[in-house]
């Protein structure tokens, strides 16, 4: 009597939650074989997280070393939050355009996300 299957409606806004942080790990744990379209946005989500995750620990590695350098605190202070704030915007920007996407049922190709996703989650 009741159809648990979502419908397309209902897969595209999975797809486009997949994007709020940790919740891609469940969903694509979760949809795994079901739904493809969940899976592929869910994956990219996890892959644009770990990119970002690397760069910003590379900018308090990089801040941590140059902290020790440069005697000017301040100047250092602002460019490091400076970039820090941008690349935290710029992320913020990205992730909510791919999440509009996948609200619209398109299929989002980042050339290298794409290709790392193919490679990992496409067995």
């Amino acid at each position: 009597m009741f159809n648990n299957s979502p419908s397309a409606d209902n897969e595209y806004i999975i797809a486009a939650i997949s994007y709020f942080p940790f919740l891609s790990l469940f969903l694509i744990v979760k949809f795994w074989k079901k739904h493809y379209y969940v899976k592929y946005h869910a994956g990219h989500a996890i892959i644009i997280y770990t990119f970002s995750l690397v760069i910003l620990l590379s900018y308090i590695l990089f801040y941590t070393l140059l902290r020790n350098i440069v005697t000017d605190t301040f100047v250092l202070n602002a460019v490091w939050g400076l970039a820090f704030s941008a690349h935290l915007l710029i992320n913020f920007i990205y992730i909510f355009y791919c999440s509009i996407q996948a609200y619209q049922g398109k299929y989002l190709v980042i050339p290298g996300v794409t290709k790392i996703f193919y490679t990992l989650f496409n067995r």
